[in-house]
């Protein structure tokens, strides 16, 4: 009896999972992964000092389940200031980090550490500490690249030591909290890095240079910044010229700054969820602390730093970025979402032979004869996907471009033209993978 053809249902569920295959297989090769929930400032809320010391007690008393650290038995929390709190707070936070650390099994080489306390020279010291600092990235990998970590959707709510621990998952942002804490008992000095939806670690290395650290990333996750720091508001930033990533610059805070709000954020956004996964790991806290009161109130100079010109700059040009990303990822999507995977694997081996070819034509602004010539020999599959690429790199700019005045080149514009140079060095970069 002959197979029973498949249902449009099917069909369509399929041709889904295809366009998922593709779009990991086409744009996932270098992709961030793991990242933390999406953070707006909190809505700015009046509070009496009576009722903010309040919260400041509550969150102190249930501190410890996000810790998983009992605090000192005697603490007087409403009699500390501000500053005192927050301090006894992270440095409760760090026992629970260090607990998880442990439990995980990080496998901490110390021998490796021995070297590099011995080391005089300062860019060999230099060279050791950025393998110690790698050897840490790769254990926050997931189990099917070498690991410690699942990764799965639930990861983005990956804030709390413990729960790290048990459940095993990493967003940006918790990684970015042991990381640093591993490399500052390690001896090596390191900030908070706070980029544009995203969060990273500033590590200074012996060389005398601050490179950013980025376990989120397959590749190009320990990068050099420039020696410059540039005000923005309350803090600093460094400059990052990387052309495969989207960050140009990395806004720099004092590691306990970042590491408490962003615990306090997360758990706000957390809180205001209706995901089944974050509820229930904030459910055993007391559901009277408000979360984004105390960060904007214990944090206000973070949130301010958000209003900045310089933040704002940076967030226009990474948005410019995506956006291209998010083009190119849906058209592809529709296009090649029927192929098979065999179809898929030679369209792949097609384009990365013919890497160089499909990046010449793309990086055309006008296409001519000769533009063309440079598809000639290509599949239908292959000169499709140039095709596309090509179109939605160009058109971003001529759609920018026609609607600018003057004959000048916009801020727009120009942010839309860096952007799709980089698109065109990450298209490089995948093509030659």
């Amino acid at each position: 009896m002959p197979d029973k053809p498949p249902s449009t249902a099917d069909q369509e569920q399929q041709a889904a999972k295809n366009a998922a295959e593709v779009d990991e297989l086409i744009n996932g090769k270098n992709a961030e992964f793991g990242s933390e929930p999406e953070e707006e400032a909190p809505d700015h809320k009046e509070i009496t000092a009576e009722e903010f010391n309040k919260q400041k007690v509550l969150l102190a008393q249930d501190w410890p389940k996000l810790s998983g650290v009992e605090m000192p038995v005697g603490l007087d929390f409403e009699a500390m200031s501000e500053e005192q709190l927050k301090t006894t707070l992270y440095e409760n936070l760090m026992q629970g980090v260090d607990a998880a650390v442990e439990e995980i099994g990080f496998e901490i080489d110390q021998n490796l550490l021995e070297k590099i306390e011995r080391e005089k020279d300062p860019q060999e010291k230099c060279l050791l500490q950025k393998q110690f600092i790698e050897g840490i990235i790769q254990q926050t990998r997931s189990e099917n690249e070498g690991g410690k970590f699942r990764q799965d959707k639930d990861a983005k709510w990956a804030c709390y030591p413990k729960q790290i621990a048990k459940d095993r998952r990493l967003n940006c942002s918790s990684a970015s909290l042991f990381i640093g804490r591993i490399l500052e008992k390690a001896g090596i000095p390191v900030d908070f890095g706070a980029v544009y939806h995203h969060t990273v670690s500033v590590a200074k290395l012996a060389d005398g240079h601050s490179y950013y650290v980025d376990s989120r990333r397959r590749s190009d996750n320990l990068v050099a910044l420039s020696d410059e720091t540039k005000p923005a508001g309350a803090y600093s930033y460094r400059e990052m010229n990387n052309e495969r990533l989207a960050f140009k610059k990395i806004f720099i805070l004092p590691k306990q700054d970042g590491d408490m709000k962003v615990v306090l954020s997360n758990s706000r956004v957390m809180r205001e969820s209706q995901d089944e996964e974050a509820l229930r790991q904030i459910d055993t806290i007391n559901p009277n602390i408000d979360f984004g009161i105390l960060a904007e109130k214990l944090f206000s100079k973070e949130y301010d730093l958000y209003e900045t010109d310089e933040w704002q700059e940076e967030a226009d040009q990474v948005e410019a970025k995506h956006s291209i990303d998010a083009q190119l990822s849906k058209i592809k999507g529709e296009k090649f979402g029927s192929l098979t995977l065999p179809e898929i694997e030679s369209l792949m081996d097609e384009l990365k032979k013919n890497g160089d070819r499909i990046y010449q034509y793309c990086s055309a602004i006008s296409i001519n004869a000769g533009t063309v010539k440079l598809l000639d020999g290509l599949s239908d599959n292959a000169k499709e996907y140039a095709i596309i690429t090509g179109e939605v790199l160009r058109n971003v700019l001529e759609n920018i471009r026609s609607n600018r005045s003057g004959g000048e080149q916009s801020d727009e514009y120009r942010t839309a033209l860096e952007r799709h140079r980089f698109a065109l060095a990450e298209l490089r970069n995948e093509l030659a993978a």
